[in-house]
């Protein structure tokens, strides 16, 4: 078993929500594991936003605010669910969540897809990116994580998963390193922090701007609120971000 889909770390870094949308498309994975989606109407030679939300949050938190903003720029709109959240089934894992959104991303992205990740989403946004770098006209991650490690050390011990602190170290580097994916990944990036985030700290979104070797990238360091108040106290200006983001690139 892939140490990163370690029952601990599902109990532990994972803090699912059962809230289903009040729309959505069943997309089946494996047999036992089918995600609950949103996923929007648009042209169809239009692009994707393939979105990829928080800890603690669903697709479901979107489907009124984000979805319908997104629409209006002319792209199909897909936000991805978890497994073990929403109404999806299943249980979260860390590793077997990367090959979700790899999955997903081949289907959102036939015309290609400006990729959205926001905290925990962030693994699972550069994860799909990483892996299908040709299909993808940006990459958008906000109050994102730049050391997975750091994150997991602060709920558990490697001991604990029955592993030493190289082998943790191993598998996280081999999985889930998020700067080296970011520096073979020459696209078109947006990266948005608050810098009062006292959850993830800014200093992971400036890791995560210098990894990128892309010309066509920038980092918005958002002055009001925190990890989970960013969009609430700088949301026009994270609209007009996001809007001249997509704007710019959506031929790219």
């Amino acid at each position: 078993m892939n140490v990163l889909d370690h029952p601990l770390i599902s109990e532990r870094y994972f803090f699912p929500r059962r809230d289903e949308p009040k729309r959505f498309t069943e997309i089946r994975l494996e047999p036992e594991v089918t995600l609950k989606c949103i996923v929007g109407a648009s042209p169809t030679s239009a692009p994707a936003l393939l979105h990829f939300h928080g800890n603690g949050e669903v697709v479901a938190d979107y489907e009124d605010g984000l979805c319908p903003a997104i629409t209006e720029h002319g792209l199909s709109t897909w936000f991805s669910e978890y497994r073990g959240y929403g109404g999806s089934s299943g249980t979260p894992q860390l590793g077997a969540m990367l090959d979700d959104a790899d999955a997903v991303m081949q289907m959102a992205s036939a015309n290609g897809a400006f990729v959205y990740g926001r905290s925990v989403g962030s693994i699972y946004a550069l994860h799909a990116a990483y892996r299908h770098p040709d299909r993808v006209r940006g990459l958008i991650l906000e109050s994102g994580i730049a050391d997975v490690l750091e994150r997991l050390l602060l709920r558990m011990t490697p001991q604990e998963l029955g592993v030493s602190g190289d082998e943790l170290r191993e598998a996280v580097a081999t999985h889930a390193d998020q700067c080296a994916k970011l520096k073979e990944l020459d696209v078109p990036l947006l990266v948005l922090h608050a810098t009062g985030d006292r959850i993830v700290s800014v200093d992971h979104a400036r890791a995560l701007y210098e990894a990128s070797p892309s010309k066509r990238k920038r980092i918005i360091e958002m002055p009001n609120g925190g990890h989970n108040t960013i969009w609430a106290l700088n949301g026009d200006a994270m609209n007009r971000a996001l809007h001249e983001f997509i704007t710019t690139n959506r031929l790219s």
